[in-house]
């Protein structure tokens, strides 16, 4: 289900910034004006660059900021609501290492 058909289930309005760049700057003014109960970031790559100016914007206005990744999260929201690739990243190189250790013990002691 998409956020815009959820929303009024909720007896939520949702109004939608854009992130493209002519309208950019009146989303960021909309997000200063502090007139949102909260704010949801979603996790499109366009708006990594950015993030950290929306983040001092959303403090500065006091206004809840749920983002796409934790790693957006960190820099001021209150939560990261999707995968987050640097995580997985992390995640994967040790499960490698991991797996490596293993390999070494396996060869280093002969099967009976």
């Amino acid at each position: 289900m998409k956020i815009e058909d959820a929303a009024p289930r909720f007896g939520v309005t949702l109004t939608i910034l854009s992130s493209l760049p002519p309208d950019f700057d009146s989303s960021l003014a909309a997000i200063a004006s502090g007139r949102f109960d909260g704010l949801i970031v979603n996790d499109n790559p366009s708006l990594f660059p950015p993030t950290p100016r929306i983040a001092v914007l959303v403090a500065e206005s006091r206004t809840p900021a749920v983002y796409g990744t934790a790693g957006q999260a960190r820099m001021g929201g209150m939560v990261g609501y999707s995968f987050d690739a640097s995580d997985a990243g992390a995640t994967r190189g040790r499960l490698r290492r991991r797996g490596i250790r293993v390999r070494r013990r396996l060869i280093a002691r002969p099967l009976p």
